[in-house]
C-alpha cells in the first residue's frame, strides 16, 4: 500500500501534464485499488458459493414436498422457479448474457484489478455495481414471490421478551424483598409501598402481553397450517404448554401477593411464570426449524449478505487519489468481516441439505419397506385363499 500523500503528489503532477511520471502515477494508483477490487472479487465468489448452496437446498425441498405429497402444484412451481433463478445467479456460462449474475460482477472486478487506467477501471467497477444491483432487486423479487405463494413462512413472538422483562421483575422483587424482609405492610415506608404497588402493575402487564403473544401465536398457527403443517403444530405446542402451565394464573398470584406485601410467594410465581414461558419459546424455536421457515431464513441471509456487498462495492468505486489509507483500511475490515459472515451462512446450508437428503433416503427405504409387507401380505392372504379353496374342494370331493 503507497503513502496516501506520495499519491496525490504523484497524480497531481500527472494531471499537470508531466508525461513522463503518467505511467508511474497510474500503476501506482492502481495497486491500492486494486487489492481492494480483489477482496472484493473474493467476496462476490462466496456470495456466488451461497447462492448455489440455497438452490440445491431449494431442489431438495421440492423433492422432499413431492415425496410425501405436500404443497400444491403452484407451490411446487414456485418453488421450481426460484431454483431456476438461482441456479442461473452462479451460472459461469450466463455471465455475459442479458441478467448480469455473480460470474458477470467478478469477470468485470477481475478485469478492473488486471488494469493500470484509472479511467479504464472507473468503467469495469460501474459495471460490477450496475448489475449488483438487478442481482439485489432479483433476490428481492425472488424472496416476495416465495411469500406471495406460501403466505407466511416465519413466526413472531413476543415471548422472549416477554421472559427477558420476567426475569427482571423477578430480580427487583428479590431487591425488594430484601429491603422489606420481616415488615409488615403498615410498617413499610411509603417507597417501600409505592415500589410494591409498581411491581404488582408490572407484573399485571406482562399478564396481559402474554395473553396477547398467545393469541397472536394462535392466529399464526392457523395462518400456517395450510403451507407448512409442521410448523404450525410446533406453534400449537407451544400455546398448548403455556396454557397447561397456566401461566397467566402464575403472573396474576405473583401480582396480587407483591401487592399484599408477600413477596417470597410472588417470587414463587413469578419462577413459575418463566419456567413456563422458557420451555414454551423452546418449543417455538423448534417449530422455526422447519424446512420452509429455514429456506425463509437463508434467502434473507442470502439477500442481506447482497446488500452488504453493494455497499462495500459501492465504497470500491468511490476510491480515488484523494482517499486516505484508513479508508483502505476499514474497506479490507468490512469485507474481511462479510466473508465470514458468508462462510458461517455457507456451512448451515450444506448440512441443512445434507439432513434432508438423508431424510428423504430414509421416508423412501420406510415406504418401500412398507410396500414389501403390504406385497407379502397379499400373497399371503391369497396362499391362504388357495389352500381353503383346495380344502373344500377336497372335502367336497370326500363327500
Amino acid at each position: 500500500m503507497i503513502r496516501s500523500s506520495t499519491s496525490r503528489t504523484l497524480l497531481a503532477l500527472a494531471l499537470l501534464g508531466a508525461g513522463a511520471v503518467q505511467a508511474q502515477v497510474q500503476a501506482q494508483e492502481s495497486q491500492p485499488v486494486g487489492r481492494a477490487v480483489r477482496l472484493e472479487e473474493n467476496r462476490q465468489k462466496g456470495v456466488g458459493t451461497l447462492s448455489g448452496g440455497t438452490a440445491r437446498e431449494l431442489q431438495t425441498l421440492i423433492q422432499e414436498y413431492q415425496f410425501n405429497g405436500v404443497g400444491q402444484e403452484n407451490q411446487l412451481a414456485v418453488m421450481g422457479r426460484l431454483s431456476t433463478a438461482l441456479g442461473k445467479l452462479t451460472d459461469a456460462a450466463t455471465a455475459n448474457g442479458g441478467d448480469p449474475n455473480v460470474p458477470y460482477v467478478v469477470q468485470h472486478l477481475t478485469t478492473a484489478r488486471e488494469l493500470q487506467d484509472l479511467a479504464e477501471i472507473r468503467k469495469e467497477l460501474l459495471a460490477a455495481s450496475t448489475g449488483q444491483d438487478k442481482i439485489v432487486k432479483h433476490l428481492g423479487d425472488l424472496i416476495a414471490d416465495m411469500q406471495k405463494e406460501f403466505g407466511r413462512v416465519g413466526v413472531k413472538s413476543d415471548l422472549k421478551e416477554i421472559a427477558q422483562e420476567q426475569a427482571k421483575l423477578k430480580a427487583t422483587a428479590e431487591k425488594l424483598g430484601d429491603a422489606t424482609l420481616g415488615k409488615k405492610t403498615e410498617d413499610l415506608t411509603p417507597e417501600q409501598k409505592a415500589d410494591l404497588e409498581k411491581v404488582a402493575q408490572q407484573q399485571n402487564a406482562l399478564e396481559q402481553a402474554t395473553q396477547a403473544a398467545i393469541d397472536s401465536l394462535k392466529e399464526q398457527a392457523k395462518e400456517i397450517a395450510k403451507t407448512d403443517p409442521a410448523q404450525a403444530k410446533g406453534v400449537e405446542d407451544a400455546v398448548k404448554a403455556l396454557e397447561q402451565a397456566k401461566v397467566q394464573d402464575a403472573m396474576q398470584q405473583a401480582a396480587d401477593n407483591a401487592a399484599d406485601n408477600k413477596l417470597a410467594q410472588a417470587e414463587e410465581q413469578q419462577q413459575k411464570a418463566l419456567d413456563a414461558l422458557n420451555n414454551a419459546q423452546a418449543k417455538l424455536d423448534q417449530a422455526q426449524d422447519s424446512p420452509l421457515a429455514k429456506l425463509e431464513n437463508e434467502l434473507n441471509k442470502l439477500n442481506d449478505a447482497v446488500q452488504q456487498q453493494q455497499d462495500l462495492l459501492d465504497k470500491t468505486n468511490a476510491l480515488d487519489a484523494n482517499s486516505q489509507q484508513q479508508d483502505f483500511n476499514q474497506l479490507q475490515k468490512q469485507q474481511a468481516d462479510l466473508q465470514g459472515q458468508l462462510a458461517q451462512a455457507e456451512a448451515p446450508l450444506q448440512k441443512a441439505e445434507q439432513a434432508q437428503r438423508d431424510a428423504i433416503q430414509k421416508q423412501q427405504e420406510a415406504q418401500q419397506a412398507q410396500q414389501s409387507a403390504d406385497k407379502a401380505q397379499q400373497q399371503n392372504a391369497a396362499d391362504a385363499a388357495q389352500k381353503q379353496d383346495a380344502a373344500q374342494q377336497a372335502q367336497q370331493a370326500a363327500d
